[in-house]
């Protein structure tokens, strides 16, 4: 028997920290780093007696999060109490939520233009249907990844290993607010699996919920993976595996492509099959680059849920609900769409702009003060972003306007400036903060379109350099580009160059 063919199918836990100002149900500041065990107190550490308290923050940002993904968000929820033993769980259990989630039903349109050309619609390896068979393809440009739920959970201490040595643990993080993101098992390969947390985590940022750095671990991935296997025509399902707490967008890939491998042999090897009751759970080891078996489970009941006794189940106002939806605002790849259409740039400009929501603002801004907003574009992607990237800043960091920016295209649309003097320009607007109207006018700038007074300089190059006209006049025409660049030179840049090379050659062929 062999294996005629087989196809991937992922499911992710994306767990993602919340931007509130305090931990999830007590008053200690929510902060990444600083001395260990220094953000603390008896709730997040779970002592006897200590008294949870939600905060309002952490459910507002949790329903614009669900927003943000198309979720519905419930009118009427609770907590539960999750218990397992690890040691960076202080109380030996977390309060998160089992069956009324926060937000449930939601989705991710993932732009088709991100895929390799074979799984586009018409290539070979292109999948239009989910796990389930459902059609999952939107106006034949993206491919939907449906969200079965969103749950509010509180997150663990970090433990610390000393190879060799010693582990501790720093209990800062315990209590930090987080949201579980689950998804149904629709994905279909380690590189859209990447994609979806790319574009979570685009979504997150943008709606300003999340910091979303997977370095510090503000966001992080557990993939569920498993494999579609036909044998002589018949259809197989391997079992479950969990890839726990995957931190890159590589590491995402990697794990499921080497994960999938693995499977693939192991069916070949023992013909194990999927039980809807066993999981195997499964570690990334990134410096050797393959996954590890860390324990098995049975079911939901290892876990023992219950309802979290000292929190009331709560009701979800409409008003929360309303503020939430108003807060999302217009999401990245609509406002691409939107961009390409009413500003004319391409899409591949489009991603860029739109890739912060900051920077979308300033384009946007630059481009209504502007007669042309493709020459907008052009000098924040050319110029200010080459500047940013070189210093390792963002936008956000930027002493000069939007306007400045306008000015500056419409300087150079109009001719003012030739593009030569434009980089000048840019250079020191950047350095003084001054408008590009005022550096043009004081510096001498302004483009000379007279042609009475380009002519009085063509006229001078042409009778300063007899031997080039000679040379001109006896057929080689490339020195034409030598005189031009003379008339430049004695014109300080300013001559039109349109003009001087109309006029310059005119005069020439005239003698």
């Amino acid at each position: 028997m062999a294996v005629d063919k087989y196809e991937i199918v992922i499911g992710c836990e994306i767990h993602t920290q919340l931007l509130t100002k305090t931990k999830a149900f007590c008053a200690c500041e929510n902060r990444y780093g600083g001395m260990p065990d220094t953000r603390v107190c008896p709730v997040c550490l779970g002592l006897p007696g200590a008294m949870p308290r939600v905060s309002k923050e952490y459910v507002e940002l949790g329903a614009v999060a669900g927003q943000a993904l198309d979720c519905t968000i419930a009118r009427f929820t609770k907590f539960d109490r999750k218990h397992y033993f690890y040691p960076d769980l202080a109380k030996g259990y977390q309060i998160t939520q089992y069956d009324m989630p926060l937000c449930t039903n939601g989705h991710v349109d993932l732009p088709f233009i991100h895929y390799a050309a074979d799984e586009q619609p018409g290539g070979k390896a292109f999948r239009p249907d989910n796990f389930i068979g459902e059609n999952c393809v939107i106006d034949n440009k993206y491919r939907r990844i449906r969200i079965e739920r969103i749950h509010l959970e509180e997150d663990v201490g970090k433990s610390l290993h000393l190879e060799g040595k010693h582990s501790y643990i720093d209990y800062n993080r315990s209590g930090t607010p987080l949201i579980e993101i689950v998804t149904k098992p629709d994905i279909t390969s380690p590189d859209e699996a990447a994609l979806f947390m790319q574009s979570v985590q685009e979504i997150l940022r943008y709606v300003k919920v999340t910091k979303g750095n997977l370095e510090e671990g503000n966001m992080r991935c557990d993939a569920n993976i498993n494999l579609n296997v036909w044998e002589n025509g018949k259809l197989y399902h391997t079992p479950i595996s969990e890839i726990k707490n995957l931190n890159s967008f590589r590491s995402i890939k990697d794990a499921c492509a080497y994960e999938a491998v693995r499977q693939l042999r192991e069916f070949e090897t023992d013909r194990q099959e999927f039980n809807p009751g066993f999981k195997v759970t499964m570690g990334w080891d990134e410096v050797k680059g393959v996954t590890i078996v860390q324990r098995t489970k049975n079911s939901f009941v290892d876990y023992r849920f219950v309802v979290e006794p000292d929190i009331k189940p709560f009701s979800v106002s409409e008003e929360l609900i309303e503020n939430a939806r108003r807060a999302v605002g217009e999401r990245p790849e609509p406002k691409r769409c939107r961009f390409i259409k009413e500003y004319g740039i391409s899409e591949s400009d489009a991603e860029t702009l739109t890739s912060t929501r900051e920077l979308a603002l300033w384009f946007e801004e630059a481009s209504k003060a502007s007669q042309n907003p493709k020459r907008v574009a052009n000098i924040i992607l050319t110029e200010l972003l080459a500047v940013l990237n070189e210093k390792g800043q963002t936008i956000t960091d930027v002493t000069i306007t939007p306007r400045h920016i306008a000015e500056l295209a419409d300087a150079l649309e109009a001719d003012r400036i030739t593009s030569k003097q434009g980089k000048t320009v840019f250079e020191k607007m950047l350095a003084t903060n001054r408008l590009p109207s005022e550096i043009i006018e004081t510096e001498g700038m302004v483009q000379v379109s007279d042609a009475g007074a380009i002519g009085k300089v063509v006229d001078n190059i042409i009778a300063a350099n007899p031997k080039a006209v000679a040379d001109y006049k006896a057929g080689k025409t490339n020195v034409a580009g030598w005189l031009m660049g003379q008339v430049m030179k004695q014109s300080h840049g300013r001559a039109d160059p349109k003009q001087a090379t109309e006029l310059l050659l005119k005069k020439l062929s005239a003698l």
